[in-house]
């Protein structure tokens, strides 16, 4: 076992610079709008959702009303039902489009994907910081880097335009400096640090209300009363700043947390093992209309054995129970992704990734040589080979 593993080896270098070309050419070649349709290159219809939102902005300087519910007939096709949407990233993909003196559409999507690989680099960044300060070792360091780059819901959603790849970034931000709280105790640059993250990812995304409570876990562990004013001093600074948010969609959404404005009417239902299927490949590949039924799950096992044995025997669960800011973070996660499936049909893994500085442990473990690097490498790389099959006759 190599405990001085170098952090730039030959496979992480390989699989940033391979994550790189796949989002630049996916960037180019991905259709702004149309059909998903099997063996074609699709963005969906959420990317048109979000792009109008932003065109919306650049063009008026306002923010867009609620048109219509994503149910409605022919809503998908229109892609007129993101405004419920924290308004930051739109305005930053407005503010680039008007730099550039961008009036159309489809240049002002292909200025928000290009954004979305500017921001996977700022996503690795966040990598490294959170596994120095979880002090964790260069394997596990080079792991997450293979994983940020190459993990199919991280290279799909950095190469089109949405809030997510934004909303990834600060809540790394949030989850680092709460690792920070944890091991110093009260500081007021981490807690006013905590706070502008905060604001910002509720502005971006409003997912980051479920990594509010993280301070509290960090209290816990270094408790003082005095504490419990700060703490109470933090959660007024973000409500107060996020609060003409909250009065947007309570007025123009119905409610101050508009799921319903997003998922549609909800209604109860049980998850089954459809909805856990759906969710495991999505989370590998989410590009579905190249998953080829059943040929396509035997290039995504390779993954999930990978996964199993380093959740046994590479240490990853073990890692992950030993970083208490982490595995709460897995925890929140996991619980609401739970939750919001037994209202709305929304199995798709990429609502997991809220805890992404935690899967990379939990999942990967820690490569023990260079070897088992490349084994990872291969084994993420693997799924890309459902874009060609068609090609292929397969």
């Amino acid at each position: 076992m190599n405990d001085r593993l170098p952090l730039w080896t030959a496979p992480v270098l390989i699989a940033i610079l391979c994550g790189l070309t796949l989002r630049i050419v996916l960037a180019l070649l991905t259709p702004v709008s149309g059909a998903a349709l099997p063996g074609v290159l699709s963005a969906y219809n959420d990317e048109l959702a979000h792009a109008n939102y932003a065109l919306h902005v650049l063009q008026s300087g306002s923010l867009p009303p609620q048109v219509e519910s994503i149910q409605g007939t022919g809503a998908l096709e229109r892609g007129r039902f993101e405004n419920y949407q924290p308004p930051l990233y739109y305005m930053l993909v407005a503010g680039l489009g008007k730099a550039f003196s961008i009036t159309r559409l489809e240049d002002l999507v292909l200025v928000g994907r290009f954004l979305g690989i500017f921001l996977f680099l700022g996503l690795l960044w966040i990598a490294v910081l959170i596994s120095r300060a979880a002090s964790l070792d260069n394997r596990f360091t080079g792991a997450a880097l293979i994983f940020v780059a190459l993990s199919g819901v991280f290279v799909r959603y950095t190469s089109l335009l949405g809030n997510e790849p934004l909303f990834w970034l600060f809540a790394g931000g949030m989850i680092l400096i709460t690792i920070r709280m944890w091991q110093d105790g009260f500081r007021l640059a981490h807690w006013m640090t905590f706070a502008a993250l905060s604001c910002l990812a509720i502005y971006t995304k409003l997912t980051a209300v479920l990594l509010l409570p993280l301070p509290v876990l960090a209290l816990a562990h270094h408790w003082k009363p005095r504490l419990t004013v700060s703490l109470a001093g933090l959660y007024c600074i973000i409500l107060v700043c996020v609060f003409p948010l909250w009065l947007r969609n309570f007025y123009s959404f119905g409610s101050l947390l508009p799921l319903n404005a997003g998922f549609g009417d909800p209604s109860w239902r049980m998850p089954n093992l459809s909805t856990a299927i759906y969710a495991a490949r999505s989370f590998i590949f989410p590009w579905s209309e190249f998953w080829h039924g059943l040929l396509g799950l035997l290039f995504m096992l390779p993954f999930c054995i990978f996964a199993i044995h380093a959740l046994i025997y590479r240490e990853g669960w073990r890692t992950l129970v030993s970083q208490p800011v982490l595995f709460a973070v897995l925890v929140i996660a996991v619980g609401s992704f739970l939750w919001l499936n037994t209202r709305y049909d929304q199995a798709e893994g990429r609502y997991l990734f809220t805890a992404w500085p935690a899967l990379h442990i939990l999942l990967l473990g820690r490569p023990r040589a260079t070897s088992d690097q490349w084994v990872l490498l291969a084994v993420l790389l693997l799924p890309y080979s459902l874009f060609i099959l068609p090609s292929a006759g397969a």
